[in-house]
């Protein structure tokens, strides 16, 4: 009896032994499936960490692309902003002399504008005189187209009526050569060169050879410190109006411009009136022998 109790416990600690065995199987196999499927998820925990620090490496170094990139273009930015205060600076340059430039030329301006007014104030003046004076002109050249027209109609009878007065030249005042007293006039307030003179000289002749003589003749003694190579100057044919403006106008201005000359004149009166000019020194003798 004893004998089979004691198989009867072994037997039942077997069968507990077997049982706790296969449970202690089970949760192993358990924890081993558990175990399996945790190393699974660990290792796709893993793989997943690789690919994330993979794409985390590729973004960084995108990232350091960028930086670099953007480091250089702040150099060239940083260069370029040194260019342009260098370009600011010189254009300031610039500016100041433009303005100083500028300041020397408004300076200069209204030194222009004075003298403008100051010439315009004269010119005025000038016009109102030549305005005169051409109206004055105008008178005088009625009358010399009046005396034009009477020398005209007496050139038929100027060749005989001069030969004559040659045979009888020292019988009376005409044809006589005598000192021209109507050359001691104030000079009038222009020059040799005056519109006024060269009516004058274009109403005693329209030849030109004649008129380009006279005319250097008078710009000689007037504009140099010589006399003409021909210190004598005779001038024929002349109206009563024209030989009035050679000794009222022209003699006076030559007299003026030359100070350190004797400038005498004679007056012939035929039909028309001749005038003898000669220019000498001061201490010459006079033109008595011409």
């Amino acid at each position: 009896q004893l004998a089979q109790d004691e198989a009867a416990r072994l037997s039942t600690e077997l069968r507990t032994s077997q049982e706790a065995r296969e449970e202690l199987s089970a949760e192993l196999l358990s924890k081993q499936t558990k175990h399996a499927d945790s190393h699974s998820k660990a290792q796709e925990l893993i793989e997943a960490a690789k690919e994330s620090a993979t794409a985390a490496e590729t973004m960084l170094q995108a990232e350091r692309a960028k930086l670099a990139e953007a480091k250089a273009a702040n150099e060239r930015l940083e260069g370029s902003l040194q260019e342009s205060e260098r370009a600011r600076e010189e254009l300031l340059a610039d500016l100041d002399a433009v303005t100083a430039r500028l300041d020397e030329a408004r300076a200069h301006l209204v030194e222009a504008e004075a003298a403008l007014s100051a010439a315009s104030s004269n010119a005025t003046k000038s016009s109102n005189e030549l305005a005169a004076l051409r109206q004055v002109l105008e008178e005088k050249r009625a009358d010399a187209e009046s005396q034009r027209a009477t020398a005209e109609r007496l050139a038929s009878s100027v060749a005989a009526l001069e030969k004559q007065l040659k045979s009888s030249a020292g019988s009376g005042p005409n044809g006589v050569w005598q000192i021209d007293d109507d050359v001691d006039m104030p000079a009038p307030p222009f020059g040799i060169d005056h519109p006024v003179i060269k009516e004058v000289f274009d109403n005693w002749t329209q030849e030109k050879r004649m008129l380009d003589f006279v005319t250097q003749w008078c710009k000689t003694v007037c504009e140099t410190s010589r006399i003409p190579a021909e210190d004598k100057l005779e001038l024929h044919n002349l109206t009563r109006e024209v030989a009035q403006g050679f000794s009222q106008l022209v003699i006076p201005i030559l007299r003026r411009a030359r100070p350190d000359l004797d400038i005498q004149v004679q007056k012939r009166m035929t039909a028309l009136y001749s005038l003898r000019i000669k220019a000498r020194r001061a201490a010459e003798p006079d033109m008595s022998d011409i």
